[in-house]
């Protein structure tokens, strides 16, 4: 139906006190600019960009749309918007650089990502190491990574006198490591290992043992404790092998008994045979080391006499 003017005017007045011209359409908030209620324009109910409203479609409330809970995106679950997980020792996860990574040390691998070794001078007690110096030396306080103890075989420097490795009380080192032989058992010595010094050999190597003469021995050092060893023998013969044998023209043997290992130092004498049993005649000193002798030598009295081995 048509209205009439004057209405027309009437509802215009009215418009002007506060109402609506019948004439303009009224809005419908449901049906707003881009189809929303909330009037923010981004096509949800929420007014934040997703029906969630937490600002992300996944609905778990961190605030990225990857869904891990995290609050980055990367979906990787570690927290940060990077893609790789962090490179840290101890981790589990063997980075570059590391040789290993068992999230803290193992019985391979040490806390620091290096494989266990001992000597690496990392302790590692999972790797059943007592102590590790980081290196080779068998005399200090550790050994092959284990505290060093009398009884171990190796001789700790400064603590222990002698180490056999065994708790046999009766033999040259005893349970506290310490010799049960004389001390100069302990001192330093030269050895006569010349096969033409054993009694068994003749007399046709002319040898001398005496410093400074034409004829001596390769293996004479001149006066000083001597320890007879391989071919040459173990120590020396208590009776005259005859003349011109052990390489010389005089042998010399010891005229009297080897000690017992109690007796300590003890004097002896070496007689040289020139077709005489004695006919020269030197004073030396014996010790009994238990497994060795040893002997005090001093040059012979001339040329070309020799001591021999047995």
């Amino acid at each position: 139906m048509q209205r009439s003017p004057a209405l027309a005017c009437l509802a215009c007045a009215l418009t002007l006190v506060g109402g609506a011209c019948f004439d303009d359409p009224i809005d419908n908030p449901s049906t707003s600019e881009a189809g929303t209620s909330s009037g923010d324009g981004d096509g949800d109910p929420s007014g934040d960009g997703d029906p969630s409203g937490d600002g992300d479609p996944s609905g778990d409330g961190d605030g990225d749309p990857s869904g891990d809970g995290d609050g980055d995106p990367s979906g990787d679950g570690d927290g940060d918007p990077t893609t790789t997980a962090g490179d840290e020792c101890g981790d589990g996860i063997i980075d570059a650089g590391e040789d290993c990574d068992d999230g803290g040390a193992s019985a391979t691998c040490d806390a620091d990502c290096t494989l266990a070794m001992c000597g690496d001078g990392t302790w590692n007690m999972i790797a059943d190491e007592a102590c590790d110096d980081g290196n080779e030396d068998n005399s200090d306080a550790c050994v092959m990574c284990q505290l060093a103890t009398c009884g171990d075989g190796f001789v700790f420097e400064g603590e222990e006198q002698c180490d056999d490795g065994n708790d046999n009380e009766e033999d040259d080192c005893d349970n506290d490591c310490q010799p049960t032989t004389d001390p100069q058992c302990q001192e330093p010595y030269a050895e006569l290992s010349l096969s033409t010094r054993n009694h068994l050999t003749g007399g046709m190597v002319p040898a001398c043992d005496r410093v400074g003469s034409p004829d001596q021995s390769s293996d004479w050092g001149g006066p000083r404790w001597y320890r007879f060893t391989g071919p040459a023998g173990t120590t020396m013969p208590t009776e005259s092998p005859g003349p011109e044998s052990c390489g010389t023209d005089a042998p010399g043997w010891l005229n009297g008994e080897l000690p017992a290992k109690a007796d300590g130092v003890v004097d002896r004498q070496v007689c040289f045979d020139f077709f005489q049993p004695c006919s020269y005649d030197a004073d030396i000193q014996v010790v009994n080391c238990g497994t060795f002798y040893l002997f005090y030598l001093p040059d012979a009295p001339q040329c070309l006499l020799r001591y021999c081995g047995a």
